[in-house]
């Protein structure tokens, strides 16, 4: 999740610890963090206190201030559910702070990185800025769940952190490993500000840096014995660039997954555990689980540090 606070000149900063935007990113716990104020302002600096607000060290200092905002409309579920494809279909408003503005980007601009942005917990990239008002722009033309964060397209809000991901200004900053899943206090304040008055907040050094992505081109087909056949491809947290007639690396050894078999409500009936990318609900599983309707299937990828990734769901009625 995105911590977003606000301070004197507008200060805005927003820290998140998400899916690696870079190889390297992933294989250590880290945190990302974008920091705004106005001009004329001093620059930003980020602490933490790693003994609940007994003592406070310097992680970050900001140099360069990030386009940022808030979003004046919900992101909308994707037209395609689609990773690779555009969605010419949802947009979403934004408005920024008091300094910086969006500009349309072509195709090929979006294949090779550009307009790379933060709405709430999903990377998006957007083709098309069409300004809307006094520094507020309508995004269209989107590629959605950049790094794995297509989990996150269905959770969108009004109001959520909207942040340009700029890698000269947004700032990684690697963290010990020890501190995963622990609560960490963080303040923010500008270069001559009081640390003692600030208002600390806290950021949950999450596992995402090390879930595995969910699964994709999951399939389910009934046999003729009357056995549930799923199938699927596994995606790479890092190193998972396009290459012709090679697969993406195991980034996860050893290879592994949880299926688990739920009904329409969420009431996990069984899980499967296979080690390959493919898994059988048998017909006589099918009897004794009895289920009635709709029968959902959640796939994990698994790995040894955080254990299950993020799912992937297909039903079969």
């Amino acid at each position: 999740a995105v911590q977003s606070v606000y301070g004197p000149g507008n200060l805005q900063i927003a820290v998140w610890c998400g899916n690696a935007l870079r190889d390297s990113d992933a294989q250590n716990l880290g945190i990302y963090a974008a920091a705004f104020w106005d001009a004329g302002q001093p620059n930003a600096m980020l602490y933490w206190s790693r003994d609940n607000g007994t003592t406070w060290q310097q992680l970050l200092h900001f140099d360069n201030w990030s386009v940022m905002g808030t979003t004046l409309s919900a992101l909308p579920a994707p037209s395609t559910y689609d990773t690779a494809l555009v969605d010419y279909v949802s947009t979403v408003d934004v408005q920024l702070n008091t300094r910086g503005s969006l500009v349309s980007a072509s195709i090929g601009d979006l294949l090779a990185g550009g307009n790379m942005c933060l709405i709430g917990g999903e990377y998006v990239q957007f083709m098309t800025a069409t300004p809307i008002g006094s520094a507020a722009y309508r995004l269209s033309g989107l590629l959605r769940g950049r790094y794995g964060t297509d989990t996150a397209w269905n959770v969108h809000a009004t109001g959520e952190t909207f942040t340009i991901i700029d890698i000269g200004a947004a700032l990684y900053q690697e963290v010990d490993n020890s501190l995963l899943g622990k609560p960490v206090l963080m303040k923010a304040i500008q270069n001559g500000g009081d640390l003692s008055s600030a208002t600390a907040f806290t950021v949950t050094m999450a596992g995402e840096p090390f879930m595995p992505y969910s699964p994709c081109s999951l399939t389910v087909s009934m046999d003729g014995s009357g056995n549930l056949n799923l199938a699927w491809l596994r995606r790479a947290r890092y190193a998972g660039q396009w290459a012709d007639y090679i697969d993406v690396i195991e980034t996860d050894p050893p290879e592994s997954y949880e299926v688990d078999v739920c009904t329409s409500g969420g009431l996990v009936k069984r899980t499967l555990d296979v080690t390959t990318n493919a898994a059988q609900y048998t017909a006589a599983e099918i009897a004794a689980d009895a289920i009635s309707g709709t029968i959902v299937f959640n796939v994990y990828e698994m790995n040894a540090t955080v254990g299950r990734g993020y799912p992937a769901t297909i039903d079969w009625a």
